[in-house]
């Protein structure tokens, strides 16, 4: 596929040019966002999409989030249909348990095997994240297009060996993606991953070390430097996105 037919290397560009300290997180988020506007909106109504939620549900961070959104209606709408895909199922779920029946083989009333019952079927019933598949789904676009950028694109390559890299996760998962490139391009890659991981680490000890110190009397007068969001910035760089402003905004979304 040449470069100009993806779509998404503009949002990878994008997400790099925020300086932000993992890119592919940026992006992540911002992705994550439109995915919970679009289903309070046209999904909401969408017979596809509906079924979608109906077969996996929502998990309880991504209910949160849609709930956040104050749109009572279309939640609503959505939870009740997932409610009542699931209530046929509880119940062949509770059967199949044993629950219902103590002269079964197993389940709840044969205590020598009640650690044996077979409740998959209801652990299955909450397993699932329709919002959590679609993330995971355009985040590997995403991280394979980072690598697509690298390869064909000697600017990008450039930008990116120069930023602050990727978060801890975000490179492990680049990592594993380096056995698509060539060997010529391999170990470049492999390389700027890991300065970029590591002068970062090694810069944010500095900067979290400074605003611990912040917080003694005599360093009150003391400028911050770069340090007064190095808490945020840390979390963020071991878990991935997870604390502080919300990335790439700008387009109001």
């Amino acid at each position: 596929m040449r470069m100009k037919d993806r779509l998404d290397t503009y949002a990878v560009w994008e997400a790099l040019k925020e300086g932000s300290e993992c890119p592919l997180c940026a992006l992540r988020r911002k992705t994550e966002r439109t995915l919970i506007a679009r289903s309070l909106g046209g999904a909401v109504m969408s017979p596809d999409d509906r079924q979608r939620v109906n077969r996996a549900g929502f998990c309880p961070a991504h209910h949160q989030q849609l709930y956040q959104q104050k749109n009572r209606l279309g939640h609503a709408l959505l939870t009740l249909s997932r409610l009542q895909t699931l209530l046929p199922q509880v119940d062949r779920a509770i059967d199949e348990a044993g629950y219902g029946n103590p002269r079964k083989g197993k389940g709840l009333f044969r205590r020598e095997e009640a650690a044996d019952a077979p409740t998959g079927a209801l652990h299955s019933l909450t397993a699932s994240c329709v919002l959590c598949q679609e993330l995971e789904a355009q985040s590997a676009r995403q991280a394979e297009t980072l690598v697509y950028l690298w390869q064909h694109d000697p600017e990008f390559a450039a930008a990116f060996t120069a930023s602050k890299g990727l978060c801890l996760p975000d490179t492990a998962r680049m990592i594993d993606l380096a056995g698509k490139l060539p060997a010529a391009a391999r170990q470049p890659f492999l390389s700027a991953l890991r300065q970029g991981l590591a002068g970062s680490l090694k810069r944010l000890e500095q900067e979290l070390d400074w605003y611990t110190q912040k917080f003694d009397y005599r360093n009150q007068d003391a400028p911050w430097g770069q340090s007064k969001d190095a808490l945020e910035r840390t979390a963020n760089k071991l878990r991935g996105w997870c604390l502080g402003p919300e990335p790439m905004e700008d387009d109001g979304k």
